[in-house]
């Protein structure tokens, strides 16, 4: 137990992490391949809004995150120096 709630935090952690790269990634991608269209024109300033908004909300996530891997990893930690009285 002592070493399995860190790993699993780790692991939440890194996959919460990548999955916000890879969407932006998807996204981004989707962009970039609408640009060779003609239709992309009247579409790339939404596409190009929805990205940045996505990527607004990822950074905010991204503090989330971050606070509740801090706190959590400060409770397991907190749990495996207590002392019993």
């Amino acid at each position: 137990g002592q070493f399995v709630k860190p790993f699993a935090l780790m692991i939440r952690l890194a996959a919460n992490m990548t999955a916000g790269h890879v969407i932006l990634a998807v996204l981004m991608s989707f962009l970039t391949a609408s640009l060779s269209t003609v239709v992309a024109i009247m579409v790339w300033p939404a596409a190009a809004f929805g990205f940045f908004a996505i990527t607004v909300f990822e950074i905010a996530i991204a503090f989330i995150q971050a606070y509740i891997f801090t706190a959590l990893s400060a409770v397991f930690v907190g749990q495996s120096l207590s002392h019993d009285h």
